[in-house]
């Protein structure tokens, strides 16, 4: 569902979501990051095809969607970590 939206959209919802209580910000996250990880296991099939494409044009544009998508789930996936400390620790 979030996959798909731009990064300062993701950022707005982020600034919404850090006025939140820790235990709140965390149940966002996992629902976030649980729903970023559906729209990557949908879209992972038409990646794979297009790295076994002959032009080496839609392949190098399939590793940078991958490599894209990688760091997005390293954004998220820290941002959840964080939210988890911050809940240990407090």
């Amino acid at each position: 569902m979030f996959a798909g939206l731009p990064s300062r959209y993701y950022r707005s919802l982020e600034h919404k979501v850090w006025v939140m209580s820790p235990p709140s910000r965390l149940i966002y996250r996992i629902m976030f990051v649980a729903e970023w990880q559906e729209d990557i296991r949908t879209a992972l099939p038409g990646i794979v095809e297009c790295l076994n494409d002959k032009s080496s044009d839609v392949r190098q544009a399939a590793i940078w969607g991958l490599s894209t998508l990688g760091a997005q789930g390293m954004d998220y996936v820290s941002a959840l970590l964080f939210d988890i400390l911050d809940i240990v620790y407090s």
